[in-house]
């Protein structure tokens, strides 16, 4: 860049810094983004708000197309001739200030991000991509008002005209951001976008040109629509896609590709995704999930793709599937829609009867794809060991067990002895009380053919509140002689789940409840446990997987005495001062030792302990399960059983597509309070004060220098 143009863009910013418009397009930017991301989709509300970050970025390119084009009625478009540049150097230096501008525009933005992840799970990588998606629209959209503005002399008339065209690009999708904004970073777009920047300043530049009276020679005109036609030729055969989300959502796994891969007979799979057009219209989410089955779908030449609308005949195939329509709300009243998958192999067909967007939809796929080619079911055994009847008060784990691809079998404790069981099937015990020892020793002798055991039990239980120490039952010693000791403690945490009560007033309150901790997973799950006991690991063989936070505490569980347990008069002065992380669950896979019978137990055999037989319970979900369907602890549990399975790689697919957004802290209710006072405070309180300070300290800066004169 050269004198004449470094000195032209500091004549741009002076004009920017001095004109209060360019801070009212900077304050409007930050606040009104800030105002619908937090305020406006009820992201402080609990268990109701969202971390994930597509909707601040989609809701950001309307708000940009507002005020960005106000930038350019600042600096209007050059056709002064004193300056010793050509049109198309101020052209293009004019645009590169705004590209500044837009800069830090951004950068005040990624604030936004940095706040939410105090609040749960922020995606890095979707930040990033996002970012970058909304930095390539800016600069699309400031190239556009420099373009109208060079069209029409009228201010009032070219920045309508730029707004009016930013809404059709956005509206017909012809900016492709979707795909940055869900953590996509796509060749074909960047090039798309940085080609419109080139095509809205060339025909600045002829506009401008032929209004000095200049004659724009043609065949450079031609030459110019063709490189561009060329470019995007080209840019549809050659382009490269990267998923940069943490958990690769919209990329296939190893696992999914060494799947379909299988396919070799004559007989191609067939998939179709039968969708009512009213559906389509409505939800955007709709060609994400026509995409990701595409994707899918390309990973061999013998399955066939095909997205049909739910038309009477389609739908009346749908009915003797026994496939339901479900309702959404409309203009008119409430309509019923479609929208499932249909998988056809060799005479058998799988159906996933409802989805909605593309989160869990690779392992929906596979499992089905699995046993299309290997009729393979997944088996696993469930045993109520505490006497609670399994259909009844663990119905919704059942349901969510048999659409995540499980067959369960349940069992009561009197139907031990009387089983014969698969080694190859997984076993679930949940709860202990009423387990003899010799049910126990079934369970032995199952482990000695290479079983694999998850025990959910505790040496506590709860009634009203009450917190009742139990003896060790025989599992409890078979778990103890392996190094699985409970101590007399509960595990409590500042990272905790919340409550709802009544008071005596019957005045509803909600209460952070330190004996319902959370407990952070390494896929990035968040697991509600319900008073789970301290384990003390004593066999150095054991592999503690589940600890609480370092902020843990315990409460301690004196001379094996019932406690109160009351949220309403639970306070921490009860909890000991000792300080976590403490282990909650934890996995022995080699060197499990009978105690029962005098079986060996092959290193094949796992056993995996957690602390809580209630975590799946129906009436302890109903706390954590909101009107988002966040399974979080049925997700757990699946990944979990995977992993103990031997699974390690569908487990994968598994927890890529279960991340939970959900506004969930890592703090107590005060620090909560206090954290979205300063946020609401910094947005729009200091924010706006801190821009204005800048106006007037550079108004008051002008005015001293202009008295010397």
């Amino acid at each position: 860049m050269n004198h004449s143009c470094v000195a032209y863009l500091k004549k741009i910013f002076f004009s920017f810094i001095i004109h209060p418009v360019f801070y009212i397009v900077v304050t409007g930017l930050v606040v009104n983004s800030a105002f619908f991301c937090f305020i406006y989709q009820r992201f402080f509300y609990i268990d109701i708000g969202s971390t994930d970050l597509h909707y601040f970025f989609s809701v950001f390119l309307y708000i940009a197309t507002f005020f960005v084009p106000l930038l350019s009625l600042i600096q209007r478009t050059p056709y002064d001739t004193f300056l010793p540049l050509s049109t198309i150097e101020k052209l293009v230096v004019q645009w590169f200030a705004g590209c500044i501008v837009c800069f830090g525009v951004v950068a005040c933005l990624c604030t936004i991000p940095f706040c939410m992840h105090f609040f749960g799970f922020v995606d890095i990588g979707q930040t990033v991509s996002g970012f970058l998606g909304i930095f390539l629209y800016l600069l699309v959209l400031y190239a556009l008002s420099i373009c109208c503005s060079s069209l029409f002399l009228h201010s009032f008339v070219a920045y309508c005209l730029t707004i009016l065209i930013s809404f059709v690009l956005l509206a017909s999708h012809l900016c492709n951001i979707d795909s940055f904004t869900k953590g996509i970073i796509d060749s074909k777009a960047c090039i798309i976008l940085l080609g419109y920047v080139f095509l809205l300043l060339c025909i600045a530049w002829i506009v401008i040109e032929k209004r000095k009276g200049k004659n724009i020679i043609s065949r450079r005109i031609f030459y110019i629509f063709i490189c561009y036609v060329l470019v995007l030729l080209n840019n549809s055969r050659y382009y490269c896609r990267f998923d940069v989300t943490q958990n690769r959502a919209f990329s296939l796994e190893p696992y999914t590709k060494e799947l379909l891969s299988q396919i070799q007979q004559e007989i191609p799979l067939r998939v179709t995704y039968v969708v009512s057009k009213e559906l389509r219209k409505r939800s955007p989410l709709i060609k994400d999930i026509s995409d990701f089955l595409t994707l899918y779908c390309e990973q061999n030449s013998r399955i066939t793709y095909n997205r049909v609308d739910a038309d009477d005949t389609i739908i009346s195939t749908l009915q003797s599937l026994q496939i339901v329509a479900q309702q959404i709300q409309t203009e008119k009243g409430y309509q019923s829609v479609y929208s499932c998958i249909l998988l056809e192999y060799a005479e058998k067909i799988e159906l996933i009867p409802f989805i909605i967007d593309v989160s869990g939809l690779e392992y929906d796929l596979d499992i089905r794809v699995d046993r299309l080619l290997s009729d393979k079911m997944r088996n696993i055994y469930l045993i109520a060991g505490n006497g609670e009847d399994l259909a009844a008060d663990y119905s919704a784990a059942l349901y969510y067990m048999q659409y995540q691809g499980f067959n369960p079998i349940v069992l009561s404790e009197n139907q031990i002895q009387q089983t014969n069981f698969d080694m190859h099937i997984p076993m679930v015990v949940l709860g202990s009380a009423l387990l003899t020892e010799q049910d126990v020793a079934c369970i032995e002798n199952y482990l000695s053919y290479g079983g694999k055991l998850f025990c959910a039990v505790s040496p506590y239980t709860v009634t009203n509140w009450e917190l009742i120490p139990q003896s060790l039952d025989p599992l409890l010693l078979l778990l103890d002689k392996n190094g699985f000791c409970f101590e007399n403690a509960i595990v409590a945490d500042s990272s905790c789940a919340n409550i709802i009560v009544a008071d005596a007033q019957n005045a509803k309150k909600t209460l952070s409840y330190p004996l319902w901790p959370i407990i952070k997973t390494s896929q990035q799950h968040n697991l509600s446990l319900f008073w789970p006991a301290a384990i003390q690991c004593t066999n150095t063989k054991i592999k503690p997987l589940l600890q609480s936070s370092t902020q843990s505490q315990l409460l301690y569980i004196k001379n094996n005495d019932s406690v109160f347990i009351n949220p309403i008069d639970f306070t921490r002065e009860t909890l000991s001062d000792e300080r976590g992380p403490f282990v909650v669950g934890a996995l022995l896979q080699n060197g499990i030792e009978s105690f029962y019978t005098a079986n060996q137990i092959p290193n094949t055999a796992s056993l995996f302990v957690l602390s809580d037989p209630y975590f799946i319970q129906d009436m302890m979900l109903s706390y954590s399960v909101t009107s988002k369907n966040d399974y979080r602890n049925l997700d757990c549990f699946i990944s979990l059983v995977l992993y103990l399975n031997q699974e390690a790689q569908l487990a994968q697919v598994h927890d890529k597509t279960s991340v939970s957004y959900m506004v969930n802290p890592q703090f107590d209710l005060h620090t909560v309070d206090k954290l979205k006072k300063q946020i609401l405070l910094g947005y729009f309180i200091y924010f706006p004060s801190f821009v204005i300070l800048i106006a007037v300290y550079i108004v008051i800066r002008r005015r001293k220098r202009y008295a010397n004169f």
